[in-house]
């Protein structure tokens, strides 16, 4: 079986259905990247299972380092929605997403920007800005960061102050 780049070898023809079924449970973790060092590729040959899943290193070492503490490596990230917005503060939203996104050498947050629509804005009439996500459609944030700038904007737009007091 192919998927994300990796092709899968089964025992038994039960075995392969039952990866099919619920690859999710059995594929390799994290699109293959090492699980100690994150945006580092996995190599297919530094891995080890814990816990049923299956997780790539980078090095040796990444492994020891993960399987001697892997609750450190694996639990759950917070999302911080970043909500950006036409002339917002390039300092005000650039400066907080670098310091969640940085925070355990990337492990503790899930950061991304967040939009009242998918249309690029403009920040200090300079930077163009494409929202990963809009108000419809972003994963539940368990952080929200307001930026400053044209507050007026997002203040004048009911559909962000129905999403806000929401999240």
């Amino acid at each position: 079986v192919e998927r994300g780049g990796f092709r899968y070898l089964f025992a038994t023809d039960e075995s392969r259905k039952q990866f099919q079924r619920d690859p999710s449970r059995y594929e390799i973790q994290l699109k293959g990247d090492c699980a100690a060092m994150p945006g580092t590729k996995g190599n297919p040959e530094l891995f080890a299972v814990v816990k049923g899943r299956i997780y790539l290193f980078g090095s040796a070492a990444c492994r020891t380092a993960f399987t001697a503490e892997p609750e450190k490596y694996t639990r759950t990230k917070k999302n911080v929605a970043v909500f950006v917005h036409q002339d917002v503060e390039l300092l005000d939203f650039a400066g907080p997403g670098e310091v969640f996104a940085a925070a355990d050498r990337g492990r503790a947050f899930n950061v991304y920007t967040v939009a009242a629509t998918d249309r690029e804005i403009v920040s200090q009439r300079f930077l163009t800005v494409k929202p990963r996500y809009t108000l419809a459609d972003c994963p539940k944030p368990d952080i929200v960061v307001l930026p400053g700038g044209n507050t007026q904007v997002p203040l004048g737009d009911p559909e962000v102050i129905k999403w806000i007091q929401k999240v």
